[in-house]
């Protein structure tokens, strides 16, 4: 009994972290900014491009792994339930350039994907 309460208890906190993001018609990947701090986890929908493999998805978001390679982001695709995976390592956040005196924020993180989105970084 024990096992399944602390099972219950680390899927509960890990869905609690998780935050939603949106991926538009046209490939922008938005993080949700409700909230101003930087969550571990965002999880968008990419149903509406009907990606058949892990490779077709990687390949559309490619300008996206590209610009964030090394630079605390990373992207994973689960193709049987059409879902987007963001993971941002929250600990170092040092993806996105930045002012010395401030963290990253979400507005900070969405910046960077209009810019890789738009061709501006690359």
């Amino acid at each position: 009994m024990a096992f399944v309460c602390l099972i219950l208890s680390v899927n509960t906190a890990n869905a609690q972290t998780s935050r939603s993001a949106t991926v538009s018609a046209d490939g922008l990947i938005v993080l949700d900014a409700s909230l101003p701090d930087v969550a571990s986890e965002y999880v968008a929908n990419i149903s509406r491009f009907n990606f058949s493999s892990y490779q077709e998805a990687s390949n559309y978001f490619q300008k996206y792994v590209s610009a964030s390679a090394g630079r605390g982001m990373s992207f994973f695709f689960d193709i049987p339930n059409q879902k987007l995976f963001v993971y941002v390592d929250v600990a170092n956040q040092y993806m996105v350039p930045k002012a010395h005196a401030k963290s990253v924020n979400v507005s900070d993180i969405n910046y960077f994907l209009k810019a890789v989105h738009e061709g501006r970084i690359n």
